[in-house]
């Protein structure tokens, strides 16, 4: 991208792609089959068109945002660039509110957050929605078109106007908005195609909404800035029939993919193991970010996949946030992820040892150096006193993509710094993450991390759903002081066969495992049916509303195991 000389904002961007008609959006169906495209210009085209009647269909000078729910991602494109175009800022949004109850609460929450000028949808259904506003319009994209000129004025794109608005998840609250401006974006852009190693012969190969800043910055934003082509398919196609993802990187020889572990481990359970019909040989990036990047989920991919011609140092772990645009650190691709095992015992009193013996072992990932330009820095969270390799403390950022309005307590490599709430230690240059600071919790003066402890109870037995457990200190009722809670979902295919026996032993075997390891003495376990615990729309738990959930014991259970109930 020539550095990005000349550029000032996304639409700059789209009118460089345009030109040199390098960039292809791919759209695949439920079988992996092509079933729309979107080249540059075209979507110039029609983002223009897009614009031009958005512009006549919402006049004023009230909010300036407007939300996307569109589950069709070339609409998705389509919209995206045509509200730039009109000189409004998008907001993405869930695409199926109509039909998730996760994308509905996660979208009435963002419109009580924004307030928007208009919502664009994709659908009827989604117009339709309980969820959609009352007090703006609801315009199908469809019909925001226009015939306009291909010269015909764009109104939006400086470089300190806002780009999009990104929402977080809202696993630990209420979705919070990242104001992202066309400069910090454009500055993540550049440093992503340096740090992944990107020309204009990568393909990727995505399955994450495009709502989500992991799935817009990868599969749609990264693609425009260097030009190459960017293959599309459903999260919902994914989940259902996960063959899709490696179906679609072997028929395009993808070069770069990007999901958090939840997809790999998805596939690793999922995949038939005969993985020889697939091609994975030119795949040199295979980023594992937006959730914690567990080692064993990496192995599990790679000898899964050994027969497709999966290289294990195509993964790259990273670590990034809303707050970043994206990343803000990642491995060097084609290079073996680098893996800690640190004492267990230790990190819970916030320092890095070596470990005393197998069952004080506990193996922590690298995300690799800070970007271009990042600043990294670990403090302690209550003083902000610069912490030593071996500690434990806060992730302190800063650099030309980091998007938050900083509180100027702290400078992170000569600007002013970002708290992000996570907790990690540096070595040798390099992030390695424990937690989040509000999964942390404290028993007889040790820390504890629910993430970590949650994977331990996923391991005790596969009748329990990966990713849908929850571990957290609560109150109970006459308690002295709050007590370790584990909520675990199990399979529905397995609750038939769960009898009472089964389950107290399954309760059981996960009070063990928890004190054997991570020696976290849990008094209550309760066996929930499938989808019961309260998830983000990308799958997150979240911790406070299962908590609240348990102290009102308002939750369904297969079994309740423990004091107090």
């Amino acid at each position: 991208m020539e550095n990005g000389k000349n550029m000032y904002g996304l639409l700059d961007l789209l009118d460089r792609r345009a030109a040199d008609g390098r960039v292809r959006y791919v759209r695949l169906d439920s079988s992996a089959n092509l079933v729309g495209e979107l080249s540059a210009y075209d979507l110039r085209r029609r983002s223009r068109e897009f614009g031009t009647e958005l512009s006549l269909s919402c006049p004023g000078t009230g909010s300036p945002y407007v939300l996307i729910v569109a589950r069709d991602p070339l609409r998705f494109l389509e919209a995206f660039f045509g509200i730039l175009q009109a000189g409004m800022v998008p907001v993405p949004a869930p695409g199926m509110p109509h039909a998730h109850r996760g994308h509905a609460q996660r979208l009435s929450g963002i419109i009580r957050a924004s307030a928007p000028r208009a919502v664009v949808v994709d659908t009827p259904e989604a117009a339709a929605a309980p969820a959609m506003p009352e007090d703006c319009p609801v315009l199908l994209i469809d019909e925001l078109r226009a015939s306009v000129a291909e010269d015909a004025p764009r109104a939006g794109g400086a470089p300190d106007e806002v780009a999009y608005v990104q929402y977080t998840s809202g696993s630990l609250g209420a979705p919070k908005p990242i104001l992202l401006r066309h400069r910090q974006v454009l500055a993540q852009l550049a440093q992503a195609a340096e740090a992944f190693e990107e020309t204009t012969e990568s393909v990727s190969v995505s399955w994450v909404p495009l709502y989500h800043d992991m799935g817009l910055v990868t599969a749609v934003l990264r693609p425009l800035w260097t030009g190459y082509t960017s293959v599309l398919l459903d999260p919902f196609d994914f989940v259902r029939d996960p063959t899709l993802w490696p179906r679609a990187m072997s028929d395009w020889r993808a070069t770069h993919t990007s999901a958090p572990d939840f997809g790999y481990a998805l596939c690793n359970r999922k995949v038939p193991d005969d993985t020889g019909e697939y091609d994975l040989t030119r795949l040199r990036v295979a980023r594992s970010a937006g959730e914690p990047v567990r080692s064993a989920t990496m192995r599990a991919f790679a000898g899964k996949f050994l027969k497709a011609g999966f290289d294990h140092a195509a993964f790259t772990p990273s670590y990034g946030l809303a707050e970043a645009t994206l990343t803000v650190t990642t491995c060097p691709p084609r290079q073996a992820p680098r893996i800690r095992t640190v004492s267990a015992a230790a990190l819970r009193r916030g320092h890095v040892e070596a470990p005393a013996g197998a069952t004080d072992a506990q193996e922590v990932v690298s995300c690799g150096p800070p970007l271009r330009g990042t600043g990294v820095e670990i403090l302690d969270p209550d003083t902000r006193a610069v912490l030593g390799p071996d500690q434990v403390g806060e992730v302190w950022i800063s650099g030309p993509q980091v998007a938050t309005a900083p509180d100027g307590a702290h400078r992170v490599g000569g600007t002013l710094g970002c708290r992000t709430g996570d907790l990690g230690f540096r070595e040798g240059g390099e992030l390695f993450l424990v937690g989040r600071a509000k999964e942390r919790f404290q028993l007889a003066g040790e820390n504890f991390y629910s993430v970590e402890l949650e994977a331990v109870v996923a391991a005790v037995d596969d009748r329990i759903r990966p990713g849908r457990t929850a571990v957290f200190v609560a109150q109970l009722p006459g308690a002295p002081a709050p007590v370790p809670v584990v909520l675990a979902e199990c399979r529905a295919e397995a609750q038939e066969e769960t009898d009472a026996g089964t389950a107290r032993s399954l309760a059981r075997r996960i009070v063990s495992a928890l004190g054997r390891g991570p020696g976290l003495p849990v008094s209550v376990v309760w066996l929930v049916p499938a989808g019961t615990l309260p998830v983000t729309t990308s799958g997150k738990i979240q911790r406070g509303r299962c908590r609240d959930a348990f102290e009102e014991n308002s939750m369904p259970t297969i079994h309740r195991y423990g004091q107090g109930l």
